[in-house]
């Protein structure tokens, strides 16, 4: 995988892969560019880092005051209350990362929530109760306050599942999970009922009676004036609303689906998942990976640099796309294709000795199945969500002394596979995007990527063999970085190469 690729070559490679053991190569370490301080302050999977302008610290809550103080402790309030200009809401303390009372005058304060959804109105309780890191418990009139910032809690890692997405005419969002079992619609030829289960979106248009446009998920469209005149909702951070229909501007029925503009707050960290049920109580976890721009491949200084990892080069993702958490499971696989190839046998173990055509063959089913698409994802698409926002040869930075601490690699894997999602994740919250098994691309293997900025990039359209990426099991750590190529034909069955898939939104 650092030599040129010729049919020689190819069956070097093919015996390095087969082989248990791999020579470290000697190479001087880079310094680390992230030290235990810097860690710490990384943005983490599914939370916001920032709110109201404002930096969320671990280990203890923020009440700024009207008159300048800046206040350090512990909110003790269990709950607050807002009343908005549909619904009285009350949150559990825990669900919320910041409240804005800065437009109180104006009737414009505003709870954000640690899943991102925002409710503005008037927040109802009477009194902060504080307890100061002194120790000292205060209570301070919410007159006095201006904002609130809530701590990042344990709890908060795990993320808050995203359903339904819901846009106001406010300008208020938020997701949860639509409780009508349909919709009629008025048009001008027939009272139609539209099941939410066929829905992709509904634009609200107009006041009263407003004029919607609802569009299927077989693209198709129905327009008209909408007879049900409430949506109900169960909000994903908790309890249940109903909604006025004039008061929506757009619902995405999609499951998981956040539109662009409303992922602010989490630069390169959007948080927002979804999950698909395979059947037999197995289901398979999504990251949202936002759109935008990075440079593909290594520099020439990069330590464990191959020939085959340049020229660097821009490159433009346009779309989301929601990519696995973590490889492929065996649960999964033997879930959806009734087989289990691999050579270490374990529920929660990667699926491996599959070769491309197992695992395009394993898309087409899954897709069959869920009515998704469902893909592998292009070596464009695997770097940027690998690299996460970094440009170090991991998704943490320079240095070897981490990488145990991220993946399962030559010298810590006791020659196998692991249970996936046991190290830490990146920042998109993926697991094992370094070692365990490798994991197949899309894209036919070129030796050379183009020198020109790319736009969406799927790699050559012709080859002998296909990519892989993020090393394994069995190999050092120079294999493992993010710009790291592999290749073998598309039909090679091996036991430390494997997969992840891609949703598309669409």
């Amino acid at each position: 995988m650092k030599t040129q690729y010729t049919a020689f070559t190819l069956l070097l490679a093919l015996f390095a892969w087969t082989s248990l053991i791999h020579a470290q190569d000697n190479t001087t370490q880079l310094p680390t560019t992230q030290g235990p301080a810097e860690k710490q302050e990384q943005a983490k999977p599914g939370i916001i880092p920032v709110v109201l302008d404002l930096k969320r610290p671990s280990d203890t809550d923020i009440l700024m005051l009207r008159n300048g103080d800046t206040l350090t402790g512990t909110v003790l309030n269990e709950s607050f209350s807002i009343r908005t200009s549909y619904a009285q809401i009350t949150l559990n303390s825990r669900k919320i990362a910041g409240i804005d009372l800065e437009g109180g005058a104006n009737n414009i304060e505003a709870v954000v929530t640690v899943n991102n959804n925002r409710f503005s109105g008037f927040v109802g309780d009477p009194v902060f109760v504080f307890k100061l890191q002194g120790g000292a418990r205060i209570e301070v009139r919410r007159e006095k306050v201006l904002k609130v910032v809530f701590r990042i809690r344990e709890e908060e890692r795990k993320g808050i599942p995203q359903r339904q997405f819901f846009v106001l005419n406010n300008a208020d969002y938020f997701s949860g999970k639509v409780l009508n079992d349909s919709v009629q619609v008025a048009t001008t030829y027939a009272q139609i009922p539209v099941s939410i289960a066929d829905v992709d979106s509904v634009v609200f248009i107009g006041g009263r009676n407003p004029l919607t446009t609802i569009t299927l998920l077989n693209k198709s469209k129905v327009q008209g004036v909408l007879s049900t005149e409430d949506i109900e909702v169960d909000l994903d951070v908790g309890g249940r609303i109903k909604v006025y229909q004039d008061r929506i501007d757009t619902m995405y029925c999609i499951e998981g689906y956040v539109p662009n503009q409303f992922l602010g707050g989490m630069p390169f960290v959007s948080g927002q998942q979804v999950a698909l049920d395979l059947g037999n109580d197995v289901r398979m976890t999504f990251a949202l990976i936002p759109p935008g721009e990075f440079v593909m491949g290594s520099p020439a200084s990069e330590v464990g640099r191959s020939d085959v990892e340049g020229p660097q080069h821009q490159v433009t993702l346009t779309q989301p796309y929601y990519m696995g958490i973590t490889e492929v499971t065996q649960a999964q696989y033997q879930t959806i294709m009734g087989n289990n190839p691999s050579k270490f046998v374990g529920t929660a173990l990667p699926v491996e000795q599959v070769s491309w055509d197992d695992a395009t063959e394993f898309c087409r089913a899954l897709a069959d199945k869920t009515g998704r698409i469902v893909r592998l994802p292009t070596e464009a698409e695997w770097e940027y969500a690998c690299r996460a926002g970094t440009t170090t040869r991991f998704g943490f930075g320079d240095s070897d002394s981490h990488l145990s601490q991220y993946a399962w690699y030559e010298d810590n894997s006791g020659a196998q596979t692991h249970p996936v999602g046991q190290k830490e994740p990146n920042a998109f919250g993926l697991f094992d995007m370094h070692g365990n098994v490798w994991e197949w691309c899309a894209d036919w293997y070129a030796e050379a990527y183009p020198s020109s900025s790319q736009t969406d990039p799927t790699g050559s359209g012709s080859g002998d063999a296909r990519v892989l990426r993020g090393g394994s099991w069995n190999y050092n750590p120079d294999y493992c970085r993010s710009a790291s190529r592999g290749m073998i034909p598309p039909d090679i069955q091996v036991n430390n190469s494997g997969f992840r898939v891609v949703l598309d939104l669409n």
